[in-house]
């Protein structure tokens, strides 16, 4: 199953050891397959060195091998040298728990077992990369919680699976990538597929989790945070060029935006460059910007977001401003929006959290009315229009996300930018965010229909644009993905090199009672062509049983097929039949005494 012949890892200056495509790509193509080198649980200290002693030498040695700081090697960053400085305790317990627990003894031992220790925290620091986890993998992540002491530093958020592997890890972070990262299809690999035209001698570039709950990120945030965790920057366009989620007004002339432009650190600066330290210019005049009157709009610009942030986190409100509806608190948002506008750029970080938090603070309020609030009149009603103001700010989110990627400042557009960017493959979680949010809807259709009609279709269109995407990063059988297929009147998704099915209750790949079979990290164990031949044989025994109606969906048993059809297949497996072009199928399998479409 792992498909790794279109990349190759070659060597740039700044960068290192990265990973180069050797062919073209067209987005949705199929660009690495990969199984771990090396799996672990993040935030559980011992489990890294625990991992790696259970590996032949030979894998042992490909791990040593990848980007590491040694003991005692000076970081380009200073954030990150204090982040290595947080290792070494780490590393000498770990050394420590490893010799009291095999009853071990010598103080070259020792420090041989702390190097390794650190070598290997290292390691993890530089390459790691977060697996997805199958409920199975969930609840052993549960009981080792359990099982930890009281007062563990490490949150729950924190302590998930993790892994390195010998070249997904070597793709270069970017905040406006050319590849979809997953490791949900299939689960156990990490799989790269093209979002934008690849071609050969392109370097394979991906996102990373960013801070900032997963919106896109200023310049200097996001360096920060790269600085910090992989001792480097990104130098793509982007970063190098105006950063219009820090733009402001120009003073000098009336549509333009003043915007800051960043020059990456030197070789020797450890410090990554301030704010004021840019080079400012306006996007319309080419004029520089009096130094005085930057800074007090800077000044005003920070004090406008840090309250933006204050009310767009529902955790921060008191419960009397919950209990009001948050009238107030939303009022304010619209009217920071408002002046986002007219005194900075339409693209400001500002205009991002205000709509992340006006949308969370409608879905919030309507599960209030919709579930909890049965005794005011027209609560219900109250509660289905704040739902679908939630989606429509969702959708304005996305639009949002993809002018601050194409560097867009949408000069006094804080509702609409009348150009269609190419899409942020970034920023997923937005585009999952408001397909959930939709198919809450009392009726999905009607509010798709109204959205073509308000706004020429614009934001349907874009919004139809990831689905593809989405089935590539989650798998073409996804419940969210058929939906939307259905929803946006989209032929059913399709994923190139798609794996085996899973059923979507339970996720498990084979009928109840077939031999059970997982794929492991990388580490011992038999040879790949034995693994796969085993595996080959598992599947034809086992295979799922497809839906009768649409096809797409296949199931592990009558039981989960029947509570899928409930949960939310029954909505959309006509539709899709009939897109398929399978009106045969559907009307044999029809509905069968359990409530649900037949099997095949």
């Amino acid at each position: 199953m792992e498909y790794t012949s279109g990349v190759v890892v070659t060597t740039r200056q700044g960068l290192g050891r990265v990973l180069q495509a050797t062919r073209a790509f067209s987005p949705g193509d199929l660009v690495l397959r990969e199984q771990p080198l090396m799996c672990y649980i993040n935030a559980v200290p011992h489990s890294v060195l625990n991992a790696f002693m259970t590996m032949s030498a030979e894998e042992q040695q490909q791990v040593l091998d990848m980007r590491k700081l040694q003991f005692g090697e000076t970081a380009h960053f200073a954030s990150c040298e204090r982040r290595m400085g947080e290792l070494e305790p780490m590393a000498r317990c770990v050394a420590e728990e490893r010799m009291h627990a095999s009853g071990l003894q010598g103080r070259r031992l020792r420090d041989d077992l702390f190097r390794t220790a650190y070598d290997l925290h290292s390691v993890t620091n530089l390459n790691h990369r977060r697996m997805a986890d199958l409920p199975w993998q969930k609840d052993d992540l549960e009981r080792l919680k359990a099982q930890l002491p009281p007062g563990y530093p490490a949150s729950d958020e924190e302590i998930t699976h993790g892994a390195v592997f010998r070249l997904a890890s070597r793709a270069v972070p970017a905040c406006v990538p050319n590849c979809v990262s997953t490791t949900q299809n299939p689960y156990n690999y990490m799989s790269y597929y093209a979002a934008h035209p690849i071609a050969a001698g392109d370097l394979i570039t991906i996102a990373l989790p960013r801070s900032g709950a997963g919106r896109p990120t200023a310049t200097l945030e996001w360096w920060e945070q790269l600085a910090r965790v992989r001792d480097a920057v990104c130098t793509c366009a982007k970063c190098t060029g105006p950063d219009v989620m820090c733009g402001v007004k120009c003073a000098r002339c009336p549509n333009g935006v003043v915007t800051p432009m960043f020059t990456p650190p030197q070789p020797h600066e450890r410090e990554l460059p301030k704010l004021e330290d840019a080079a400012w210019r306006c996007d319309a005049c080419g004029a520089a910007p009096e130094r005085a009157a930057l800074a007090a709009q800077l000044a005003e610009a920070a004090r406008m977001e840090a309250r933006a942030s204050t009310l767009a986190d529902p955790r921060q409100l008191p419960i009397k401003s919950l209990s009001k509806l948050a009238v107030d608190e939303l009022k304010e948002l619209r009217h920071l929006l408002w002046r986002a506008g007219m005194e900075l750029c339409g693209s400001h970080r500002i205009v991002h959290i205000v709509m992340r938090g006006m949308a969370m603070l409608q879905e919030s309020q309507s599960r209030m009315n919709l579930g909890v609030i049965v005794d005011i009149p027209h609560a219900a009603e109250y509660g289905a229009a704040q739902l679908q103001d939630a989606a429509t700010l969702t959708l304005m989110e996305l639009e949002l996300a993809e002018c601050a990627a194409a560097g867009c400042a949408r000069r006094g557009q804080v509702f609409g930018c009348p150009r269609m960017h190419p899409v942020a493959a970034g920023q997923l979680d937005i585009t999952r965010i408001a397909l959930r949010i939709i198919g809450a809807l009392r009726d999905p259709a009607a509010y798709i229909r109204k959205q073509k009609e308000e706004t020429g279709g614009a934001d349907v269109a874009r919004l139809a644009r990831y689905v593809p995407l989405l089935a590539c990063a989650y798998g073409e059988s996804h419940d969210a993905e058929l939906a939307a297929a259905a929803l946006l009147d989209l032929p059913p998704p399709r994923c190139a090199d798609a794996p085996p099915p899973r059923c979507p209750m339970c996720l498990h790949y084979l009928r109840r009672g077939a031999e059970t079979y997982t794929s492991g990290g990388g580490s011992g164990g038999a040879p790949a062509a034995v693994k796969a031949a085993a595996m080959a044989a598992v599947v034809a025994a086992g295979a799922l049983l497809k839906c009768g109606g649409c096809g797409l969906v296949a199931y592990c048993s009558r039981d989960c097929q029947r509570q899928h059809w409930k949960k939310c297949h029954k909505a959309v497996c006509k539709v899709l039949a009939a897109k398929a072009g399978n009106h045969s199928g559907h009307s044999r399998g029809g509905s069968t005494g359990s409530g649900g479409s037949a099997m095949t």
